[in-house]
């Protein structure tokens, strides 16, 4: 990690009021409490529930991230694959495809194209763990030192060098890479105002 991108990310945190420290150290463990109550409630191990989860988010909201799995869970259980299949999502279409698969038993693997929707299916399954980092395009925004607008690539090359300064910010505050993480990503989007 180099010093200018240390001093990037240690500014955001350090800019980070209390409560968004608060709410950021706590942000996996709250998402990983939301997938227990549905592994609970429809009778899906945790672990592909995590894994709908991830593979629904990308290019949504979080609130729509969790509704949009509710449902697809809620589909399976009560309908199977078709249902399942056939319920509206707000992500990508194919990503609902890959969802339902998890459920039907299909292993969620980390490819080249998926580093992010994995570390964040790992992030809430285990965010104790300090191995995984979600690096999606505000946390490369914030890394890179970008202000509003504009968009950004994350090449696997730009994906494991913001990887390795949240894990170097994680391990210089005490802290868990995700929990870095979280705090860094709720600032940069108060900042830039997204």
């Amino acid at each position: 990690m180099t010093k200018q991108v240390s001093k990037r990310l240690l500014s955001l945190w350090n800019n980070a009021s209390p409560e968004t420290k608060r709410d950021g150290l706590n942000w996996y463990n709250a998402a990983n409490a939301f997938c227990e109550g549905l592994s609970n409630l429809y009778n899906v191990p945790m672990h592909q529930v995590c894994a709908v989860v991830a593979i629904l988010s990308p290019a949504v909201s979080w609130d729509v991230n969790k509704a949009d799995a509710e449902r697809v869970i809620r589909a399976f259980s009560t309908g199977g694959e078709a249902k399942a299949l056939n319920t509206k999502v707000s992500t990508y279409g194919n990503n609902r495809k890959k969802a339902v698969s998890v459920l039907l038993g299909a292993e969620f693997v980390k490819t080249r194209t998926n580093f992010k929707t994995y570390s964040f299916f790992r992030n809430i399954l285990q965010p104790e763990l300090a191995s995984y980092v979600t690096i999606d395009r505000h946390a490369v925004k914030a890394y890179k030192g970008m202000k509003a607008g504009g968009s950004v690539t994350s090449t696997p090359k730009v994906y494991k060098l913001a990887e390795q300064a949240y894990k170097a910010l994680a391990e210089h505050l005490n802290i868990t890479p995700c929990q870095a993480q979280a705090v860094i990503w709720v600032q940069y989007k108060l900042e830039v105002g997204r």
